[in-house]
């Protein structure tokens, strides 16, 4: 009885069947305003109706892949169940061929023997399922990476930035670089001055800043990103740039940082941030903007 106490494995969770919702409540949820144009084109102009029917082919394309990747894990989770089962009845054979041939010593020492194999091979069948449980935790976290959202913040090439009246005006775009929406994206932002290269990361005043800022309202309203979109955005900085500081910069003595971070949720409900600093240089009194490789630039 010990002996097969020894080789009872335990039991895996139990399978449970993920769903995903319909297209249309996805769609409606993911677009309400490109959802109800494709409901009735009637009210909207072509080309509202063409934009709203390319990002209803992406995010179909998204939706497809979402669903086969759940279908598959559903399959693999059932597999390791079944393999789980047949390890039990394995268990309780060797259970009863230890019983059966234990009336003669002869017998005994065969039953002996029998039973070992039949341990190795339950043992191993364990084995296979811990191994195939650890296979559908690698393939489900693959899949997220795959499928998963992926915000960069980018300049925006349309915006050209320059100083008005001694304030910083530049124009900076979100883009979805993943295959599935970000839902409730949200950034702030802040510029600092300073030398080329950085002697410690700007971050550290600004969050000073966002800190003292905090019972402010954020600056920007949380917005959902669809695959391949993005949100762009222009920035009017309310400080003044010296005109000494302008000086310096235009002579490579100074640099502006731009610094910020976005937050969003991905399509599997996981917290994520992309956190960027550019780095803003003058050439022939135009400003160019590059990513700052030291100023912090993160993501997870």
């Amino acid at each position: 009885m010990s002996f097969s106490i020894w080789l009872w494995p335990p039991a895996p969770p139990i399978p449970q069947q993920q769903t995903l919702e319909d297209y249309s409540a996805f769609a409606k949820a993911l677009d309400p305003e490109c959802f109800s144009i494709l409901q009735k084109p009637s009210g909207a102009s072509p080309y509202q109706q063409d934009e709203c029917a390319d990002k209803d082919a992406i995010q179909r394309k998204g939706y497809r892949d979402l669903a086969q990747s759940i279908r598959a894990s559903n399959a693999a989770e059932e597999a390791v169940w079944l393999s789980y089962l047949q390890t039990r009845a394995a268990v309780v054979g060797a259970a009863f061929l230890v019983l059966t041939l234990a009336a003669t010593a002869w017998a005994a020492w065969a039953a002996a023997d029998a039973a070992q194999i039949a341990g190795k091979s339950a043992v191993a069948s364990f084995r296979a399922a811990d191994a195939a449980d650890r296979a559908i935790a690698v393939a489900s976290d693959t899949a997220q990476r795959q499928l998963r959202a992926y915000l960069s913040v980018e300049p925006d090439e349309n915006v050209e930035a320059s100083f008005l009246s001694g304030r910083l005006v530049l124009g900076l775009k979100t883009v979805n670089r993943g295959q599935t929406p970000a839902y409730r994206v949200n950034q702030w932002l802040d510029f600092q001055i300073g030398p080329s290269p950085l002697v410690e990361s700007p971050f550290k005043v600004s969050r000073q800043i966002l800190r003292d800022r905090k019972s402010e309202r954020p600056p920007f309203t949380p917005s959902d990103i669809a695959p391949g979109d993005h949100l762009s955005f222009g920035i009017n900085t309310g400080r003044q740039v010296s005109s000494a500081d302008q000086q310096l910069i235009a002579k490579g003595l100074l640099r502006i940082y731009v610094v910020g971070k976005v937050y969003y949720r991905d399509a599997f409900k996981c917290r994520r941030y992309s956190q960027f600093c550019f780095a803003l240089t003058f050439y022939n009194r135009r400003i160019a903007m590059d990513a700052a490789t030291d100023g912090g630039n993160r993501s997870n």
